[in-house]
């Protein structure tokens, strides 16, 4: 374990890191309690959404954009 992992395995939320880890990663609990933090951080990170990849709108940003564009109907 290298210092940095340290500092993270000292900061670590373990509960809520072993519930997203159970649930979200399908990781056994062995898996979880073998794995390093880094390699926690490293799995954690690929959950993460990537740059330059928008999230869904929210229904305020939806109403912004149908009040800003509304439909209109042909004539």
């Amino acid at each position: 374990m290298t210092a940095g992992d340290a500092d993270t395995a000292l900061r670590m939320d373990w509960a809520a890191a072993a519930g997203v880890a159970l649930t979200r990663l399908g990781w056994s609990p062995g898996v979880f309690w073998a794995a390093t933090p880094a390699e926690l951080r490293l799995a954690l990170k690929a959950l993460t959404i990537p740059q330059g990849i928008s999230l869904p709108l929210g229904r305020r940003e939806l109403e912004t954009l149908r009040n800003r564009f509304p439909d209109r109907l042909p004539d």
